[in-house]
């Protein structure tokens, strides 16, 4: 499910437009889409940041043998947007914002190492690996809300996929 942000009711998404990947944000209301951020190679997993704030995974360079990847933040959609790098996200993708807006997890782009990243401390830190891990998502609500998240992952030993939670210490 695309991300909503509450705050003004619109959710973000990437499509395909003109044979790359680009971040659209729609009005719940009208459903209207518009594009955020025409720029650079393909864009993928928008997430909002608790101050309306986007942040985005940004394929630096399309090379199968090489892929890099790094993460970025959208300022306000306004007229002129303006991307500014995440700190020391080069690698990462499918960033996915905490509830409470402190931190962020994100995946390496070979998709086997989960991080988390500390938006005061402006840190990362490792909080998981496996063989293959996808759609890493928070709690969003209950006791465990902006504590612990979900993914799905293939265990090195097991090679079956399965998910589970996992708190922050």
């Amino acid at each position: 499910m695309p991300p909503v942000f509450r705050e003004r009711p619109q959710l973000a998404f990437m499509a395909k437009h003109q044979g790359l990947y680009r971040i659209f944000v729609a009005s719940v209301q009208t459903m209207h889409a518009t594009l955020v951020f025409d720029s650079g190679p393909d864009q993928s997993a928008p997430s909002w940041l608790s101050d309306g704030r986007l942040v985005f995974g940004d394929l630096l360079q399309h090379d199968e043998r090489a892929p890099k990847m790094a993460l970025y933040i959208l300022e306000p959609i306004s007229r002129s947007p303006r991307v500014t790098d995440l700190q020391n996200s080069a690698g990462f993708y499918t960033p996915r914002m905490s509830p409470d807006g402190k931190r962020l997890i994100a995946l390496t782009f070979d998709l086997k190492t989960l991080e988390e990243y500390d938006f005061s401390g402006r840190t990362w830190r490792v909080v998981g690996r496996a063989a293959a891990m996808e759609n890493p998502a928070w709690a969003t609500s209950g006791p465990l809300a902006a504590k612990t998240f979900w993914l799905s992952a293939i265990l090195e030993a097991a090679k079956r996929t399965y998910c589970a939670p996992s708190a922050k210490s």
